[in-house]
């Protein structure tokens, strides 16, 4: 055997000895950062949802909470839709022309020229959406004292019955995992609390299930 042969086969040797060499954790297990959240984090895990409609009025306080790309669009909409006036605007949302006139012009550069009115051909179709705002806002009133006499009586019934949750039940499914079911159980029962918990645990004996399934 000459250098060169000899060269081949141990660098033959090495990569099949890297080829096969296991790294890292031997196990299939891929954690996931839920497993290791704690009680306080899985609680706050779900943040506040805030919607916005662009294709209806929006009240001034709505319109300066919202990010400054939905303005952009929601404005850029309106305009192009309506053409409106600083005082059309100022309708719009609630507040006077000039508080309009000078906030767009900072932050987004719309000027308005002295004296522009309107199309005629627009002011119905601008009316209309206004008028939209309006009689929704309207509704949202008169629904949210619907409610309000909904409420009241559940909440005296649970104030005279003390109800509260006293079981539940809980199936995990998977690859066992302490943790995640402490976190699970500790999330949903408040601190403090007296328990009595009861264990029925089902394995799944993985061995068997390969063996049934080649005979099949």
């Amino acid at each position: 055997m000459n250098d060169f042969d000899y060269e081949v086969m141990q660098r033959k040797r090495i990569a099949g000895g890297a080829r096969h060499r296991k790294c890292g954790s031997k196990s299939k297990y891929c954690s996931l950062p839920t497993d290791h959240m704690t009680p306080k984090q899985w609680r706050e895990r779900c943040g506040s949802v805030v919607t916005y409609q662009l294709n209806r009025p929006i009240p001034w306080t709505t319109f300066k909470e919202m990010p400054q790309d939905l303005q952009k669009s929601y404005i850029e909409k309106v305009m192009e839709s309506y053409s409106p006036t600083a005082t059309d605007l100022a309708r719009l949302f609630g507040v006077t022309a000039t508080t309009v006139t000078k906030y767009l012009g900072v932050c987004f550069g719309i000027k308005f020229s002295p004296g522009k009115k309107m199309p005629k051909d627009r002011i119905e179709e601008f009316n209309r959406f206004v008028g939209h705002g309006e009689s929704a806002a309207e509704e949202n009133v008169q629904d949210n004292a619907q409610v309000q006499q909904m409420v009241e009586p559940v909440n005296l019934l649970r104030a005279e019955s003390n109800m509260r949750m006293s079981e539940f039940s809980l199936v995990f499914d998977g690859e066992f995992n302490i943790e995640s079911i402490h976190n699970s159980i500790a999330s949903m029962i408040p601190k403090g609390s007296m328990v009595r918990i009861e264990i029925k645990c089902a394995i799944e004996n993985k061995i068997s299930v390969a063996k049934n399934q080649e005979v099949a």
